[in-house]
């Protein structure tokens, strides 16, 4: 019942497409100049960024203690890599009504 409810409002899911377009667009413009590579996102809920790079230059063993060191010093969640086989890399949920800010402090992060 609720599924019928649901494809009733079609006015929602484009304003959420729409949405996570532009925090998207936002991730790769901010993040792409910092040593990562922020990965285009062709639709989802989700960006991917490939950090290397920042994992080389800090010293550390992987996404795992790169996201534990993002929450501890600058209070941004990330999802490690590892979990679906990127070892180095983050995934960065755009479900947070606060996702700008979030971007905004992960940069923060990276040019300390």
């Amino acid at each position: 019942m609720g599924m019928i409810e649901a494809l009733k409002d079609s006015d929602s899911s484009r304003e959420l497409t729409a949405l996570y377009a532009a925090r998207a667009r936002y991730t790769v413009g901010r993040l792409s100049d910092t040593g990562c590579r922020p990965i285009e996102p062709e639709g989802g809920f989700y960006a991917v960024l490939d950090c290397t790079d920042w994992i080389r230059r800090r010293g550390m063993g992987g996404s795992k203690d790169l996201a534990r060191d993002i929450l501890d010093k600058v209070n941004v969640s990330t999802v490690p890599g590892t979990n679906f086989g990127m070892s180095d890399a983050l995934r960065l949920s755009f479900c947070q009504s606060r996702y700008d800010e979030g971007i905004d402090r992960l940069c923060d992060y990276v040019t300390s």
